[in-house]
């Protein structure tokens, strides 16, 4: 069979390097994003935002967060990353 995977992190479309991340819902905290990224100078940051109204928001502000952070640091120099040959990855397995 054919297993399609499709990632719906939006930050790996930022200019900084994904290390770890866990999204979440909860009544009480809405959207939420843990994340730690880094930028082409070797800076990390962990970033966290809670409350957002809807699960794009929470990505919106994370990368938000992650210029701030990183332009307070004084770094911010963007990863060079390859193009994706494509959307999806697909695995087949046989049965």
């Amino acid at each position: 069979y054919t297993l399609q995977l499709g990632n719906t992190n939006r930050l790996l479309d930022a200019p900084y390097r994904v290390l770890a991340g866990k999204t979440g819902y909860i009544d009480s905290a809405r959207y939420c994003l843990a994340t730690m990224v880094q930028d082409g100078g070797g800076h990390k940051l962990t970033l966290v935002v809670l409350g957002a109204p809807g699960g794009s928001t929470r990505f919106r502000e994370a990368r938000k967060l992650a210029t701030w952070g990183f332009k307070e640091l004084g770094g911010g120099e963007p990863i060079v990353k390859a193009k994706p040959t494509r959307s999806k990855s697909s695995r087949t397995r046989k049965s």
